[in-house]
């Protein structure tokens, strides 16, 4: 139930995001957040089993007057959207308490059924994943937020068939801005990269102007190595044509990323390895994630982390924002997800609250991010999950 008091709040918010950024803008931060009910009748645009192999999230992309189209979560694909106060009927995004509307409609890719392997979004980022499965879960240690189905791994994609299915895309008039490859296996002596620089320069040598992103599980091990094997690591893999190496950070604070993502190194070892590859003239998007831990992860320690990475970033590293939430078959769906204040039970009060404190973290956040010289536009990576690399621009957060 609606009180006097959360309407005032959830007013402010959104009126104070649409003075910040716009009204389309702010309406996609929102629909990001809260995620929409979706009343077309409509079940996951995403193939069941793709997502069962990938472990990508399942969204829709939602044409927002007439700008580019936004991945907005619905309660199929986030837990609490189904509590959510937008809605969308296939030609309007609606808020129920301010009883406004904003003219939208559903953008689907008509994608030939033979490209089994690359997920395209509406804004132009492809991504796939080489292999997938995490060593991780065996022992216990994966990411809260992840979606991946278990441990076991399945064997790799072949060079050859991403490129036929590149064709394909290029065939119906889709013109990728960029192809991000991740994996779902932490890195071990490099073997991994040899798998994902076969693909890469292949790709390259077929779609050299295609700007290509790479991930391959937590590159921690590059942090023990000298700058000299690191740049011999990466040329021997074929991971020399990738423009951009993704080092995602995810948590900045070390004890929310030992509770959220306790397979991962610590700050100062990404630090490090990001620091070498700028060093080595690599480029580096690394994605921070925001709404986790609103009271343990505040403004200052964004700006902290935004003022080291352009210290040791020599203008080579972009961080990448993302909304997180909690994700269908994800362990932040467990009874475990009450300890951190997002049980899935939560009420709409309570959602509107989380909303009203983002919505100022977000601020402060954004204004520092152009302060010290990020620019969101050039990020060239995305894995096509939450929808927010598409419209990291978009809301003018490097404006």
């Amino acid at each position: 139930m609606f009180t006097e008091g959360n309407l005032k709040t959830y007013e402010n918010t959104i009126d104070s995001l649409i003075e910040r950024y716009g009204e389309v803008a702010a309406w996609k931060i929102a629909g990001l957040f809260f995620g929409v009910r979706d009343q077309t009748g409509k079940t996951d645009p995403l193939n069941p089993n793709s997502l069962k192999r990938t472990g990508f999230s399942a969204a829709r992309n939602i044409l927002i007057a007439g700008k580019v189209p936004v991945k907005l979560p619905t309660q199929y694909s986030m837990i609490g959207a189904g509590k959510s106060p937008l809605t969308y009927d296939g030609t309007k995004l609606h808020d129920l308490i301010l009883n406004r509307s904003i003219e939208a409609s559903d953008y689907q890719l008509k994608v030939p059924k033979e490209v089994t392997i690359l997920l395209p979004a509406a804004s132009g980022t492809v991504g796939m994943m080489a292999f997938s499965g995490c060593a991780l879960r065996d022992k216990g240690k994966q990411c809260q937020f992840c979606t991946l189905p278990g441990a076991e791994r399945i064997e790799a994609v072949k060079p050859e068939q991403v490129v036929k299915e590149l064709a394909l895309l290029y065939n119906i008039g889709y013109n990728p801005i960029n192809l991000t490859i991740n994996t779902g296996q932490p890195v071990k002596k490099g073997e991994d990269l040899r798998i994902v620089g076969d693909i890469a320069r292949k790709i390259k040598e077929t779609y050299p102007k295609l700007p290509l992103a790479a991930e391959v599980g937590p590159f921690s091990f590059l942090s023990e190595l000298s700058e000299a094997e690191i740049k011999q690591t990466v040329e021997r893999c074929g991971l020399d044509v990738v423009d951009t190496f993704m080092i995602n950070v995810e948590m900045i604070r070390n004890s929310v990323r030992k509770q959220l993502c306790p397979g991962k190194p610590s700050l100062d070892k990404y630090l490090s390895i990001i620091d070498k590859l700028t060093d080595l003239n690599y480029s580096v998007s690394t994605v921070l994630q925001l709404n986790f831990y609103p009271e343990m992860q505040d403004s200052r320690d964004y700006i902290n982390f935004f003022r080291k990475l352009a210290e040791i970033g020599k203008g080579k590293a972009v961080p990448e924002l993302l909304i997180s939430r909690a994700v269908p078959g994800s362990r932040l769906e467990d009874p475990y997800w009450k300890d951190i204040g997002q049980d899935k039970t939560d009420t709409l009060d309570m959602m509107i609250q989380r909303f009203s404190n983002f919505k100022k973290q977000l601020m402060v956040i954004s204004m520092y991010y152009n302060e010290v010289g990020f620019d969101a536009s050039r990020v060239k990576s995305g894995c096509v999950r939450c929808g927010m690399c598409n419209v990291n621009y978009d809301i003018s957060i490097n404006k």
